[in-house]
């Protein structure tokens, strides 16, 4: 009996370590938001007046959560209802993880963000969005995937921008009075 349920610890041990672990590290959704307002100076644009944490960061929240788990990601289907500008993003590598491992063996949030604004940077329709004067108020979500035994990490970010306008379907506008910066 004591080796069955050391055989069946022993498994479970095992089944573990060749899992992926998720998480949600709104360390590095702030760090992108950043790294966003960095650049939109660089361009002489006002940076966002507030990095939104209700109902656009649950809708962005989602759609992340949901591409992490696609093959291929998609833009969603309801830009305009909570937000008017949307980016995604996703990095993916096999047998690279330790590229994104600190010596710690902590993620690498700032190689992860960099990565994630410059590919929205290089893209056209991204980069008007990410850069577009008109709107003030973001939020950014991502997932990470790492398989430690397989040497892989996926890395999936949104970003969700509100503009100055307030122009939604669902005339959604983010109080930014009496909220701590």
């Amino acid at each position: 009996m004591k080796n069955l349920i050391l055989i069946s610890f022993l498994l479970a041990i095992s089944l573990s370590f060749s899992q992926s672990i998720t998480f949600e590290p709104r360390k590095l959704d702030s760090l992108i938001f950043l790294k966003i307002n960095k650049y939109r100076a660089t361009l002489g644009v006002k940076p966002f007046v507030a990095f939104e944490d209700s109902l656009m960061r649950e809708y962005s929240q989602r759609l992340t959560r949901v591409n992490s788990t696609k093959q291929f990601i998609t833009h969603s289907d309801s830009v305009g209802y909570v937000c008017n500008g949307e980016c995604i993003y996703r990095y993916a590598s096999g047998g690279k993880l330790n590229e994104f491992l600190l010596a710690n063996g902590e993620v690498d949030y700032d190689k992860l963000a960099e990565k994630a604004v410059t590919g929205w940077i290089n893209s056209p329709t991204h980069q008007n969005i990410i850069s577009g004067e008109r709107f003030n108020i973001a939020t950014v979500t991502s997932v990470i995937k790492l398989n430690k035994e397989a040497g892989s990490i996926q890395f999936d970010s949104s970003f969700h921008a509100l503009d100055k306008g307030l122009t939604t379907s669902t005339k959604y506008s983010y109080k930014t009075k009496n909220r701590a910066k």
